[in-house]
């Protein structure tokens, strides 16, 4: 018998930056910040809620210079559309204006094509301090989705919590 797929999501909290990271479809952090468990997906967090979900494409490190992008490392290869989309986030909106201050930057990017606005509310008390991972596969019950995009994974959470 085969494993059982069970759908790792890294949850990250995005309460001052959400708007942010649903238009880029992306989370950054410190190259030395520590999310060594594996995940397939990413959920953005804000106000005691998963907002929004995708599939991650790609983690690249990359440094701002000059005005340009210098990739230093990456899980898959990097395409130009992710290039484009993190080089335009060093110069746009959240990053904007810190020009080579930003060095060492780890940038998880989901799927242009796999993003899913949600509201999975979290029950237990307290926001979320960071990141949690979560195995969705938990919350399915006894259905499982219909294939691995975000929003089948989506409907089948549709009206269930966490904590």
């Amino acid at each position: 018998m085969g494993k059982k797929k069970t759908y790792p999501l890294l949850v990250v909290s995005t309460t001052g930056s959400i708007n942010w990271n649903k238009e880029y479809k992306m989370y950054f952090c410190p190259e030395d910040r520590n999310m060594n468990q594996p995940f397939e997906y990413l959920g953005f967090y804000g106000d005691k809620s998963i907002r929004g979900m995708g599939k991650v494409e790609n983690c690249i490190v990359a440094d701002h210079v000059n005005g340009g992008l210098r990739v230093r490392k990456f899980e898959n290869p990097v395409t130009e559309s992710q290039e484009k989309r993190v080089l335009q986030a060093f110069t746009d909106g959240k990053m904007a204006g810190h020009d080579d201050k930003y060095q060492g930057y780890k940038f998880y990017i989901i799927d242009e094509n796999d993003f899913t606005e949600m509201n999975f509310c979290k029950l237990s008390s307290g926001g979320l301090r960071g990141f949690q991972y979560l195995n969705l596969r938990d919350y399915f019950g006894s259905k499982r989705p219909k294939d691995d995009s975000s929003q089948a994974i989506v409907e089948l959470l549709e009206g269930k919590t966490w904590s």
